[in-house]
């Protein structure tokens, strides 16, 4: 072998180990094996163009909101509110467009009401010493009974879609009628993955959840960086609202009802550990795609929905006993 021909090799077993290395490379290799898996099992209709355009807007959502969820997982914390959040940002949207108030504050002002859910729990967890556990269940509840209340358990009709949030978050582009909310997300998704992974907040979020007490001696106001967890994941599960009603345009009752098990388990299965100090944004983006790829599948397989929902509980079982599993050896092999 000529040596231009060994320095190829050595090259190439090195971008190997480099890819093997790859954060995300396991969550990664499960998600092709369920498009290959779902592919072989339903041909006809699992990997067509439209049914793959369908999956990535149906993980737009969930994804939005399981951005916010990452930072929060990463401080240790964990919020049960997106889904009710979701839901009352959505009314609170969908009503005053319906009643003909300008559409830039009734987007300022849901998306404002979603980051101050956020806050006031942040400043619960924070301030009071209220676990995150009990102040964002409560939130849910308090806040999923006030989508009721504002609806009156009717869907809210009549939303007028000659306006700019319809054009960004509910058109279609071209073609192919790509959804623009898809365009948001990836646009989400790139930011926020730059500020975790090369920010001075995205290492104090790190610190913060790695070791709180060192953190702290280090200078840094955890308080401060888990109340901005809590805002950012409340106002990001207000966003997500909003794009739900100008993809639909109107906006049901049951509206985000049972999305905090999604964003959870996106996280959990993107890496995100539950113990705080590790995470990746796209590792959370692949979590929600394997959620989203699994309920597609199921759907065109004709699987019962109560089948579905018990599919996704395994998931987040399997998620958290693998994250478990993973974080004993890491603790092990530091022991």
């Amino acid at each position: 072998m000529s040596n231009e021909e060994t320095a190829n090799s050595v090259r190439i077993r090195k971008s190997g180990r480099g890819f093997i290395k790859f954060e995300e490379f396991g969550v990664l290799v499960v998600l092709i094996i369920l498009f290959i898996t779902f592919t072989i099992m339903a041909p006809s209709t699992f990997p067509t163009a439209a049914n793959l355009m369908n999956i990535l807007r149906q993980i737009t959502e969930v994804s939005i909101m399981a951005i916010g969820a990452t930072f929060v997982i990463i401080t240790a914390e964990i919020d049960l509110s997106p889904g009710s959040i979701y839901g009352f940002s959505g009314a609170v949207f969908a009503l005053m467009m319906a009643g003909g108030t300008a559409p830039t504050l009734c987007f300022i002002a849901a998306l404002a009401i979603a980051t101050g859910i956020g806050l006031v729990s942040g400043t619960f967890v924070t301030r009071v010493g209220v676990p995150a556990f009990i102040i964002t269940l409560c939130m849910s509840m308090i806040f999923r009974g006030g989508v009721y209340i504002a609806t009156e358990g009717h869907q809210v009709v009549g939303i007028p879609k000659d306006n700019w949030p319809f054009a960004l978050f509910g058109s279609r582009i071209g073609e192919f009628r790509f959804p623009s909310q898809v365009i948001v997300m990836v646009a989400l998704i790139i930011i926020f993955a730059i500020i975790l992974k090369n920010t001075s907040l995205g290492f104090r979020t790190y610190a913060t959840g790695g070791n709180i007490r060192a953190a702290e001696v280090s200078g840094i106001n955890t308080k401060r960086v888990k109340l901005f967890a809590f805002g950012l994941a409340g106002g990001l599960a207000g966003l997500a609202g909003i794009v739900s009603v100008t993809y639909l345009g109107s906006l049901y009752p049951t509206a985000g009802s049972g999305y905090e098990m999604d964003v959870v388990a996106a996280c959990i299965l993107g890496g995100t550990n539950l113990a705080g100090g590790r995470g990746t944004i796209l590792g959370t983006l692949i979590g929600a795609a394997i959620i989203g790829v699994i309920k597609n599948a199921l759907v065109l397989m004709h699987v019962d929905a109560y089948f579905q929902t018990a599919t996704v509980g395994g998931v987040i079982l399997i998620g958290v006993c693998v994250d478990t599993m993973v974080k004993r050896r890491s603790d092990a092999r530091l022991a």
